[in-house]
């Protein structure tokens, strides 16, 4: 396996609103995901309530995060918000510091 996309902690894919993780056969992260994975990164495509606020979403974000930290036995995340979810990153950000390395939007 390849190194050169490899980080130190997860990377978490954060969708817009009405976001989702696959509609039929499309997946929201086209191509990214396995780019990504080829290259030796630990990713996390996430799925959060389409049509709530960023405070819902983001708790929800909260609660898929320690998950992810548990599985992976990862001290913190990076965050890859699109659209709504660059601020559902934020606000996670926000509210739990030691859990995210990083947040692009």
């Amino acid at each position: 396996m390849q190194q050169e996309l490899a980080t130190r902690y997860p990377l978490v894919l954060v969708p817009g609103m009405l976001g989702f993780v696959r509609a039929v056969l499309y997946p929201y992260w086209f191509g990214i995901v396995p780019a990504l994975r080829k290259g030796g990164a630990q990713v996390f495509a996430v799925q959060v309530s389409p049509l709530h606020c960023s405070e819902v979403r983001g708790e929800q974000l909260l609660m898929i995060i320690e998950d992810i930290c548990q599985r992976t036995g990862a001290d913190k995340v990076n965050l890859i918000g699109h659209s709504q979810g660059a601020l559902d990153a934020r606000y996670a950000a926000a509210k739990r510091p030691a859990r995210v390395a990083s947040v692009t939007s």
